[in-house]
């Protein structure tokens, strides 16, 4: 699996789906699979830009996971971990072998960008105060989770979110393709 990291309006998504379709495997977007899903307590907290409970969203996962045989298949993982237990999560599955782990693609820009990208997108959740409770989140709950990858030993590309959707998919690529090659 190729997992995207970076803050809310990184381009995850985007380059998720991308990379997904090149490598012919499935694109599971945490994010996109709440938003089709949720009742109505869950809508509440995506409305309010705070994270889902972990146990929630292992459960999510492992519906997900077990469809496709994480095991042997590449896929895309957008949306998740987001904390440093889901990111243990991750992990113990990986060390069990039910999931493997190509690379880990951070999406880095500036947040000037982000503020422009999400206020200009138009979903309910993209409200300016929600946008600085993620960005709060994000640098709390998820950037330190670069750092645990790395020291997991798992691949961390660091690529530049900056620039059209087909620039930024090169970047991608050429790290991902990389990693698949060397395993």
């Amino acid at each position: 699996m190729v997992v995207f990291m970076g803050v809310v309006g990184a381009g995850k998504s985007v380059q998720g789906q991308m990379l997904a379709e090149k490598l012919g495997g499935p694109w599971i977007s945490t994010g996109n699979i709440l938003r089709t899903r949720a009742d109505e307590r869950q809508q509440a907290i995506l409305d309010s830009g705070k994270l889902f409970p972990d146990e929630e969203m292992y459960k999510l996962l492992e519906g997900e996971f077990a469809e496709i045989d994480a095991s042997s298949k590449e896929f895309v993982l957008d949306g998740f971990p987001r904390t440093v237990p889901q990111a243990e999560w991750l992990d113990a599955k990986v060390k069990s072998g039910s999931a493997k782990l190509t690379a880990v693609i951070y999406l880095h820009l500036s947040l000037e960008t982000v503020m422009e990208r999400l206020l200009s997108r138009g979903r309910s959740d993209d409200a300016e105060e929600t946008i600085k409770i993620r960005f709060n989140e994000y640098e709390q709950k998820t950037a330190p989770l670069l750092k645990f990858m790395e020291e997991k030993g798992y691949p961390v590309c660091n690529i530049d979110g900056e620039g059209t959707p087909e620039e930024i998919h090169r970047r991608v690529w050429e790290a991902v393709s990389e990693k698949i090659s060397s395993t």
